[in-house]
């Protein structure tokens, strides 16, 4: 009878899907986890550039125009919650003293900094950039597989186009 029940065949692919369907399983919903954290964090950079660019465009900002750029870069996020979404705008001016300072700042979802660190070799005398700082708190779907929560973030920089300042009417830090 044992000799009957170990050469007995019925039931083998069962048994090899039962031990293989769980790495399966595993292995596409952490497929599908990496590929939402990529996806989150290629549309946090295209933020970070749109909010940049849009401010970057103008020589004189208010903050309700603000709002406006940050109501659109929101939507550049989606399908994605927008909840955890940081944005951050900020003119940095270099004066003829080669004095850094944050001119103006405001943020949606945050604060900004009167102390940013701009790159050594992006700003000359009497130039300003701008300065875009977005971060996101990415949380897991299926936190099993990977951890539950990433920051991303990223920062843009860019020149004002129209003028070496872009002015803002009732922005501060």
């Amino acid at each position: 009878m044992l000799r009957r029940f170990l050469m007995d065949e019925d039931g083998v692919s069962a048994l090899e899907f039962a031990l293989i369907a769980p790495v399966f399983i595993i292995l596409f919903f952490g497929t599908v986890e990496v590929s939402n954290l990529l996806s989150v964090n290629r549309k946090v950079t295209r933020v970070a550039s749109t909010v940049a660019d849009l401010v970057a465009q103008d020589s004189l900002v208010n903050k309700d125009e603000l709002d406006g750029i940050f109501d659109a870069s929101e939507a550049i996020a989606t399908p994605f919650d927008t909840d955890s979404l940081t944005i951050v705008v900020s003119s940095v001016y270099k004066d003829f003293d080669d004095d850094v300072e944050v001119e103006w700042c405001y943020a949606r979802n945050g604060s900004g900094d009167d102390d940013v660190n701009v790159p050594d070799d992006l700003l000359e005398q009497n130039s300003s950039v701008i300065l875009a700082e977005v971060s996101y708190d990415y949380q897991a779907a299926f936190s099993v597989i990977l951890n539950a929560s990433y920051q991303l973030s990223d920062e843009f920089y860019l020149r004002p186009r129209r003028s070496v300042r872009v002015n803002c009417e009732d922005c501060d830090c």
